[in-house]
């Protein structure tokens, strides 16, 4: 059994990385600033980063957004939600009926808001850079975030005891 110990910063997660709240929620911000231009200015954005750079940058804040939320979840368990809940995204445009364009088609103040969460059609380069956003993202949570600092002691087997 773990012991899991809550601080002032965030709650240590199953896997013993303790998710400061406020640094992941400065990640999302900065990443939806980053994104959005992507969406809303292609005409002057690169080429590159248009088709491509979309939808890692949607991995990586869904990521640290989930992390945001469930902050005891282990990295890799957040990790694999994560792509499988992309991943069922991006098929689920494969659906091109009526009612789930029109939900596609929501905005709000000209903002394509349903066409942001849903995307419109299915492409196999999306499942890769959902991939590579998210893969980027658990390395720098584990590599960056983390960095060399050992499990805490609060994370013990309570048999150790």
């Amino acid at each position: 059994m773990r012991v899991l110990i809550d601080s002032p910063i965030g709650p240590t997660g199953a896997d013993g990385i303790q998710r400061n709240r406020w640094l992941y929620a400065g990640l999302v911000i900065f990443l939806i600033a980053v994104g959005l231009p992507n969406r809303l200015m292609a005409d002057r954005m690169p080429p590159f980063m248009v088709v491509y750079g979309g939808d890692a940058l949607w991995a990586m804040m869904l990521y640290f957004a989930f992390g945001l939320i469930f902050a005891r979840v282990a990295s890799w368990k957040a990790l694999v939600i994560l792509l499988v809940g992309c991943y069922a995204v991006e098929i689920s445009q494969l659906y091109q009926a009526d009612w789930i364009n029109a939900v596609r088609h929501f905005s709000v103040a000209g903002f394509p808001l349903g066409g942001i969460v849903l995307g419109y059609g299915f492409l196999w380069s999306d499942l890769g850079m959902y991939t590579l956003g998210a893969g980027a993202a658990y390395l720098i949570e584990r590599w960056v975030l983390v960095g060399k600092r050992k499990r805490s002691t609060d994370d013990t087997d309570i048999t150790d005891l």
